[in-house]
Parts: C-alpha cells; structure tokens; sequence
C-alpha cells in the first residue's frame, strides 16, 4: 500500500494559488458589471438626439455624447 505525506510547503503554495485564483475571478466579474454599465450608457447617449457642440462642452459630462456641428453659410 503506497503512503502518501502531503507536503506543508506544496499544501502551502497552492492554498496561495488558490487565493490568488480566486480573487482574480472576482475582479474579473466585477470589471464585467463595469462594462455593462460602461455599454448601457453608451448606447443610451447614442440613441439619443444630437447636440451643439456648445451645449456638449458645457454639459457635466461631455464625453461620448452626439454633436451636431453646422458649416457657416458663407464658408467656400
């Protein structure tokens, strides 16, 4: 019968890998939440209706939202 002795220095460094799996997987899920978040917003201010480009950088928020910008009539 073959005798097995678990080893306290190989128990202690996958119990450290583990860990370290373990909070990688968590970060991942929440870095997934935050980029759902990310995209719903985006495809918020994407359907929504374009803006001046005055009012877009006075807003709170100017990043990703829809400008309209319009050419002066004299402009050759």
């Amino acid at each position: 019968m073959p005798f097995f002795r678990p080893l306290p220095l190989m128990t202690a460094a996958s119990v450290a890998a583990l860990a370290v799996l373990i909070a990688l997987g968590t970060w991942q899920m929440q870095r997934r939440a935050e980029k759902h978040e990310f995209l719903g917003a985006l495809a918020d201010k994407a359907e929504s209706e374009p803006v001046s480009l005055e009012v877009a950088l006075t807003s709170a928020d100017p990043r990703y939202v829809r400008v309209r910008i319009e050419a002066p009539a004299n402009c050759e």
